[in-house]
């Protein structure tokens, strides 16, 4: 089991403010993360219960147009399957993607 409060960073990320949003979600033997990326992109992460992790982030959606106030990304889980999704605001329409993430 990972200890609680444990942190984590990944190399190779973004430097720069703008506006970010993220949502997690558990199969009950981990956690999985969906993050929107300034630039409008959108990544999701997986996270074991012991606190191992998959190499880095992996993109799952990106949009022509930076990330707004109006954008949002999220993250639900169903019998070990995960779904993320993105609304935007400026295309005024919503992206989705399941996949199964069970060992």
């Amino acid at each position: 089991m990972a200890p609680i409060g444990a942190t984590y960073a990944f190399t190779g990320g973004y430097a720069f403010p703008g506006f970010w949003s993220a949502g997690g979600s558990s199969d009950g033997t981990g956690a999985g993360f969906a993050v929107l990326y300034p630039d409008g992109s959108v990544s999701f992460l997986y996270f074991s219960g012991d606190g191992s992790t998959h190499p880095s982030p992996q993109a799952v959606f990106t949009q022509a147009h930076e990330a707004g106030n109006g954008d949002e990304a999220r993250i639900t889980n169903f019998a070990g399957n995960f779904a993320v999704s993105l609304y935007s605001s400026a295309e005024h329409l919503t992206r989705m993607a399941a996949s199964g993430c069970r060992q």
